[in-house]
């Protein structure tokens, strides 16, 4: 069903057979992330909200029922799980409290200083964590850093995020999606359910057509190397994390990054990480942000981060010959393994549901993407693949985008001289096992 208020999508489980169901809702409103002010109120009275619902939620875990709320980038997102026959009572026991939630003042204080310390500490996390949010927050078109939200932070208070609230539940788009042991007619039911709620208590009307909008990627000029680099007190090692963009993503292209991966990543840790020793952390994948994919490169080092991006286009270069030289059966080896992999079953209910979420969330509502993408990566040829290589990671080709996100300690360390690594200790194709 779909009209100006809201989209559902259906699906009845007869894999599975289990008496359970999932619900999602998204309730799309731009406002929060108008700016970084709405993005921090919108974070904030989405934990509070369920915090307020605990003493609900406990009876409901206990019948095996569960309810989740998050904020993102376009709207909030409303899950409900468990067994069919009890969940629409915990929906509407929910949604009733959503309507009329009023913000305890003592528990905004606990969670604004929570969020507070949490925002001032993510510069604490993880390395690898830390060059992803920081090519993230360079590739997204639209999106705030940690510095940008703590601006705003001081500025919160009960009768700012309340207003929030009432401006957020006046117009929104609802986005659902029904997977389990649910008929269709119970889907419709509960969806019409939910909307009448919220046109009838709070009259919300839905929001303008121009409004339905997805992040979008920065496009990476052609022939571009872009660098962003920056130091860290923190951490005791330095880290490199490299992104060769593609493009849109289309069932071609999937197939093509896919396969290239399949075949790139085991030898490029074998070879960086347990033969040249550059770093522990050591990883090659494949990036798919905002509908746009490309491939990445991941270490973490005591070496500099200009000899690690070195390693990392030697390594490239070595392994263009490398496919060149590649026999047909080893190549239809590595097909057939990825092939494998992608055909492989979710293990249950759950995770089929988020399989199939992820597309509703996308927009791109491919819900056979992985059938479909078989049937494609069953038609590339060895050539397909040095081809795509050339014209997307060759550091000779003109075509190719690269963005390159470092991060150099502060910290006094023993950088490792790069004369101690063998830099033509490559394997031989026959050292390369198949990555299953």
């Amino acid at each position: 069903r779909n009209n100006e208020f809201s989209r559902v999508w259906y699906l009845q489980d007869f894999e599975y057979r289990k008496p359970k169901a999932y619900y999602a809702f998204k309730l799309t409103n731009p406002i929060v992330s108008d700016n970084p002010f709405n993005e921090n109120a919108s974070e904030l009275f989405s934990q509070l909200f369920r915090d307020s619902v605990n003493e609900y939620l406990y009876a409901a875990e206990m019948a095996g029922l569960w309810f989740s709320m998050s904020s993102g980038l376009t709207g909030i997102t409303i899950y409900f799980g468990g067994y069919n026959d009890k969940l629409n009572a915990l929906v509407t026991t929910i949604l009733d409290q959503l309507i009329a939630f009023k913000i305890d003042a003592k528990r905004f204080e606990v969670f604004k200083d929570i969020y507070v310390r949490d925002l001032k500490n993510r510069h604490a996390n993880q390395m690898a964590q830390i060059l992803s949010t920081n090519m993230t927050e360079i590739t997204t078109e639209r999106i705030w850093t940690d510095e940008e939200l703590l601006q705003t932070v001081d500025d919160l208070t009960v009768a700012n995020i309340t207003q929030f609230r009432d401006q957020f539940l006046s117009r929104f788009h609802i986005e659902a999606f029904i997977y389990g042991n649910v008929l269709k007619s119970e889907a419709i039911d509960i969806c019409d359910s939910v909307e009448h709620k919220f046109k009838s208590q709070l009259k919300t009307k839905p929001i303008a057509l121009s409004q339905h909008f997805l992040n979008r990627e920065i496009h990476l000029t052609e022939g571009s190397d872009y660098v962003f680099e920056s130091k860290t007190s923190i951490h005791k090692t330095n880290g490199i994390k490299i992104y060769y963009q593609i493009g849109v993503r289309d069932t071609k292209t999937n197939g093509l990054v896919g396969l290239l991966q399949q075949i790139l990543k085991q030898p490029f840790f074998d070879t960086l990480r347990t033969k040249q020793q550059l770093g522990y952390v050591v990883s090659a994948t494949t990036r798919v942000a905002n509908g746009v994919c490309g491939m990445s490169f991941l270490i973490e080092s005591d070496y500099k981060t200009s000899f690690l991006n070195e390693r990392i286009e030697a390594y490239i270069q070595w392994f263009t010959k490398y496919i060149e030289d590649m026999s047909e059966t080893d190549f239809e080896t590595q097909r057939q393994a990825l092939i494998a992999r992608k055909l492989v079953k979710p293990k249950n209910l759950w995770e089929k549901c988020c399989t199939l979420w992820a597309e509703v969330m996308s927009k791109e509502y491919n819900f056979n993407r992985q059938e479909i993408e078989v049937n494609a990566i069953r038609e590339l040829s060895k050539q397909d693949i040095v081809d795509f290589l050339k014209k997307h990671l060759s550091k000779a080709s003109p075509d190719r985008r690269k963005l390159t996100v470092s991060i150099a300690t502060e910290t006094p360390i023993n950088e490792k001289d790069v004369k101690d690594v063998n830099t033509d200790d490559m394997p031989a194709p026959t050292e390369i096992p198949v990555n299953l």
